[in-house]
């Protein structure tokens, strides 16, 4: 399972980063930490706009702005500073994530399988999963998402080399950004990204599954069975609901699951996801799209 070191890592951006491009030397996208206001308007004027500014430590997305311009400094920075996770101890000035808008062509995620074979550790990976995110989370992925040969050896090379200095066992979710054959590392985490839902319909065994066997020290089995899609839902949202945070009625799930090759997944409050299988990525993407459609879910990004 994810060592201690890997899950302090992990939640610190500020050492994830470090570990990835002053120690490891892997490809970032521009990226300066600071601890005040001033500092953060010093690094806007000399790395220019646009700007992402996140708190260093909190919930992924939470606090996050992108700076189109100098008006646009302050506002950003007490978003990040409001959001930061501040140790019990208190007493700690907040820091914040500065990073250049690096041109890139969409987002991938690289699932990493590390298990205990008979000759020693393995390293497995998964189909790229592409995504698309709203709202501070992966609102749809598809598996698998085309890389050019490049872009697959640098992705697979990335993740390797960052999983292997974080150490441990199970599923890593390492988040890179393509652009042609360029890739740049983004996040990682020890655990099933969000994204990975995709692997539920699409893999012989998901993410799920390959966690608890790599912990185990069980078989792992990465091999992919169908193009698959998933869009993460809202039951609070879904057609008829008799109360908040219910799920959604028998009529809205029969039609839903009316749909080729779908099913819904429910937990409970406010989350879900929609999936679908299909020869194609484009179709699987498209019933999935209509699963969510019957049950009456808004996208965010429309």
């Amino acid at each position: 399972m994810p060592n201690a070191r890997a899950v302090r890592c992990t939640a610190d951006r500020e050492g994830l980063r470090r570990l990835a491009a002053d120690q490891l030397g892997l490809p970032t996208a521009p990226f300066w930490f600071v601890g005040s206001l001033g500092e953060l308007q010093a690094v806007a004027v000399h790395a220019g706009f646009p700007l992402l500014v996140s708190p260093v430590a909190g919930v992924a997305g939470q606090g996050s702005s992108v700076v189109a311009g100098p008006n646009e400094v302050e506002p950003a920075w007490q978003r990040a500073a409001g959001h930061q996770v501040q140790p019990q101890t208190g007493g700690v000035s907040p820091r914040v994530c500065a990073e250049s808008v690096v041109e890139i062509e969409f987002l991938v995620t690289m699932i990493v399988v590390c298990s205990q074979g008979p000759n020693g550790p393995l390293i497995e990976f998964c189909a790229p999963i592409g995504h698309r995110d709203a709202d501070a989370g992966e609102l749809e992925s598809w598996q698998p998402q085309k890389l050019s040969t490049a872009a697959l050896d640098a992705a697979k090379s990335i993740a390797a080399r960052i999983v292997k200095a974080l150490g441990g066992r199970g599923v890593f979710g390492v988040e890179l950004m393509i652009n042609g054959d360029e890739v740049y590392f983004a996040d990682v985490t020890v655990c099933p990204a969000g994204s990975a839902w995709v692997t539920v319909r699409s893999q012989r065994l998901s993410v799920f599954e390959l966690q608890a066997r790599a912990i185990l020290g069980l078989a792992v089995d990465t091999l992919m069975i169908s193009p698959g899609a998933a869009r993460v839902i809202n039951p609070d949202h879904t057609a008829g609901r008799a109360a908040v945070g219910a799920a959604p009625p028998a009529d809205a799930l029969t039609g839903a699951l009316g749909v080729p090759e779908s099913d819904v997944v429910i937990f409970g409050r406010g989350l879900g996801v929609a999936l679908a299988t299909a020869p194609e990525v484009a179709i699987a993407r498209e019933r999935a799209r209509e699963v969510a459609s019957r049950l009456n879910v808004p996208d965010s990004r429309e």
